[in-house]
């Protein structure tokens, strides 16, 4: 936990801050919040000037990432612009609230999986929250969760060989 009196931080590792921008790729990579951090990572993209050779998607790449113990979210997707982001190979352990946080349109994510601890006690902590449309997810997995793994709100989203394993 943050030391008292102390506001935890927004994210260990923040891209875009609400802003255009594109082409960030994290890899090979352990990001631990330690309970310090919100978020583990926050992708929020807002907007396409200056976008490479006009190209109207941020194409992030997140991939071989260990994602450990964010007060709330692993990993939040967030804006409109925060399209065509790759998510390979990402592990978040014991999130406080979701693992993946997908509020952005037009993503892929292979091989990831998430664990969540609930730590505000309301139940509604899952391994993948998906709240927006035209994501595809493949093998990926949401274990030991405190509410539910997949929790779909989205539309247009595909799921091939995923996985939903309770403690």
């Amino acid at each position: 936990a943050a030391p008292a009196g102390a506001d935890p931080l927004d994210a260990v590792i923040s891209i875009g801050g609400g802003a255009p921008v594109d082409g960030v790729s994290v890899a090979d990579l352990v990001v631990h919040a330690g309970g310090l951090a919100t978020t583990g990572i926050d992708l929020h993209i807002q907007g396409e000037d200056g976008n490479f050779d006009g190209e109207p998607d941020a194409m992030c790449r997140l991939d071989d990432l260990w994602v450990y113990e964010p007060l709330d979210d692993g990993v939040w997707y967030r804006g409109d612009d925060a399209q065509a982001t790759i998510t390979t190979r990402v592990r978040v352990r014991r999130a406080g609230r979701h693992g993946f946080h997908v509020q952005a349109p037009d993503n892929w994510w292979i091989a990831c999986e998430a664990t969540t601890t609930d730590r505000a006690g309301t139940g509604e902590s899952h391994g993948f929250e998906i709240t927006s449309s035209n994501n595809h997810f493949s093998h990926c997995k949401a274990w030991y969760c405190a509410g539910h793994g997949w929790h779909h709100k989205g539309v247009r989203t595909t799921f091939t060989g995923w996985s939903n394993l309770l403690p």
